[in-house]
């Protein structure tokens, strides 16, 4: 295929942030676009991204690239990393959204999918395989002003087909009708990711809520969930300890405190860094528990080789994949091969910052991934879970 132009526009992020949209034009005039989100709760590991500063200087370099022809997305990428191999004059976002965006022309090229050129092109088998859905309904942390030191509280479903979805927001409507009687509120905060944003009496709390209000809800409709943690810790972890409420802590008396959060609410599965990213020995002490599965994201941040390094050393049951935190689709599929080798949950994820852009259904798709970690069903996050629909099947 041949680029005729590459050009970047200035884009803002749900919540209001500075982006930059790729288009790639073929040789038809057609342009094809990529736009990446990014996050707030970051591991230090991660690439940075460009903003709008960076588009003139940015353009030139990409100038190089006009009239250019690549018969793949793997030889196209090899450019990219011949051009900027550490990605510090593109920035993940811009090398990531080339990439994106170049695999959106070449599969309309060949008249197919997005997920079903990343598929070819990066040998994955074809499996009718749906993922589990892990839906974020209250918010806390960095991603909103309340008193909750854990970051995001998870319902975690299958996905069946769109009545999964339907269910979802019916219960997401549901819960905030609770919250707003339980704790006499006529409008109820919402988060960065449109969770549920209020303060509560403690981080157990909201587990307790949400585990009586699922239970209640799908024994109804006869169908299975459990409960999941992102505890983001390394935001509460300073100066060598984990301040917690109102203690300071240090990891086994952390790890203590997520048991016995399970003793009290027994659909607590998932735990995403439950400990600060550089606490190895926190890792994988909570992992030899077995009382969890163990999800790294700050952890791994999408990195092939410190995934390799934190599967060998026995920290994780399973891996977080956001694709702009390594900044490149070939790193990105390297990490979910490693991690589908060691038999790790592959999870594929949003950025608490989204666009439009719904390639991570795709990329879900592509790679088989076994979850889905998209937000909850409305406002801007809705887009992700009507292409979920289109992607994976509907039965009508």
């Amino acid at each position: 295929m041949k680029i005729k132009k590459i050009k970047l526009w200035p884009n803002f992020d749900s919540r209001g942030n500075e982006t930059l949209k790729v288009g790639i034009q073929n040789e038809k005039n057609i342009f094809f676009f990529a736009n990446v989100g990014s996050g707030k709760s970051k591991g230090k590991k991660e690439i940075e991204s460009k903003g709008f500063n960076d588009i003139e200087k940015i353009q030139k370099f990409l100038d190089s690239l006009n009239n250019q022809k690549f018969s793949s997305l793997g030889e196209f990428e090899n450019k990219l990393f011949e051009l900027d191999p550490q990605k510090f004059n593109l920035g993940g976002n811009v090398f990531l959204g080339l990439s994106l965006a170049f695999a959106r022309a070449l599969a309309d090229e060949f008249g197919i999918e997005l997920w079903q050129l990343l598929k070819q092109e990066y040998n994955f088998p074809f499996q009718e395989k749906k993922p589990f859905i892990l839906v974020n309904l209250i918010n806390g942390g960095v991603h909103v002003e309340n008193n909750l030191d854990i970051q995001e509280y998870l319902l975690v479903v299958d996905y069946e087909n769109e009545k999964t979805i339907k269910d979802l927001i019916e219960f997401y409507f549901l819960l905030g009708e609770e919250l707003k009687q339980k704790f006499s509120l006529r409008i109820l905060p919402l988060g960065d990711e449109s969770g549920y944003a209020l303060d509560f009496a403690n981080n157990l709390e909201p587990l307790v809520i949400l585990e009586k209000k699922a239970i209640d809800f799908f024994s109804k409709k006869n169908k299975k969930f459990y409960l999941g943690l992102d505890c983001a810790a390394s935001t509460f972890f300073h100066h060598d300890h984990y301040f917690f409420e109102t203690q300071k802590l240090n990891n086994q008396e952390l790890i203590d405190i997520y048991l016995s959060f399970k003793e009290k609410v027994n659909e607590l599965y998932f735990l995403e860094d439950p400990l600060a990213e550089d606490d190895i020995d926190g890792f994988q002490k909570i992992k030899q528990k077995g009382t969890f599965k163990i999800i790294g994201d700050d952890l791994t941040v999408t990195n092939p080789a410190i995934t390799q390094k934190m599967i060998e050393l026995k920290t994780i049951d399973g891996i977080i994949i956001k694709a702009n935190q390594i900044g490149s689709l070939r790193e990105t599929i390297e990490t979910v091969k490693i991690a589908q080798k060691n038999n790790l949950l592959v999870i594929v994820s949003h950025r608490s910052g989204e666009t439009e852009d719904n390639f991570l259904i795709h990329l879900a798709k592509a790679i088989n991934a076994d979850g889905l970690k998209i937000g909850v069903p409305f406002k801007e996050r809705i887009s992700k879970f009507n292409e979920l629909v289109v992607v994976y099947g509907s039965d009508n």
